[in-house]
């Protein structure tokens, strides 16, 4: 009884750091993950016009809802890369079935978004310094970006809806 118990301590103690960690990596990396929500994933697809056969990148793809929607109710060819390992995992689990989906365990500065012709991100505005740089270099033609409540500085946004939960920013390259 007492070595289950033991083991149950060690079990939670471990798993409570690997998640603290975890969240430290994503603060450090780009943002603390916050869920976007459903409602918002659906807006960002519309306002993108996402289609079918589409390929759709989400930069920080946390628990992979927005994965999920746009594989399943959009058939696109969904992306997300993701820098926590928990989330990643959660996400990994959640997906792992669903042949257009592929989760991505790395940080979004070191992948090509030469394929993404609809991303979606909800970083913080320091992180735009960074990808806006990459967005012009990277991404083919006619392709969206879609920003969660933070604007790309020295980017006019094509459109911007206002949501009961915050602003998107819809910019074509």
């Amino acid at each position: 009884m007492y070595y289950f118990l033991i083991a149950l301590i060690l079990f939670t103690m471990f798993t409570a750091i690997f998640i603290g960690i975890s969240c430290l990596i994503s603060i450090y990396g780009g943002a603390q993950y916050v869920d976007s929500g459903a409602e918002i994933y659906e807006s960002a697809f519309k306002l993108a016009e996402l289609k079918s056969g589409e390929e759709y990148f989400e930069l920080g793809s946390g628990y992979g809802k927005g994965l999920l929607i746009a594989a399943n109710h959009y058939q696109a060819h969904a992306t997300g890369l993701e820098i926590s390992p928990f989330h990643y995992f959660i996400s990994k689990i959640k997906t792992h079935k669903i042949k257009n989906i592929k989760v991505v365990f790395a940080d979004y500065r070191n992948i090509s978004l030469r394929r993404a012709m609809v991303v979606y991100c909800y970083l913080l505005p320091k992180q735009f310094e960074i990808l806006s740089k990459k967005f012009r270099n990277e991404l083919p033609k006619g392709a969206r970006v879609v920003s969660y409540e933070f604007n790309i500085p020295k980017k006019v946004p094509l459109k911007i809806i206002h949501t009961k939960k915050g602003n998107l920013f819809l910019y074509k390259y």
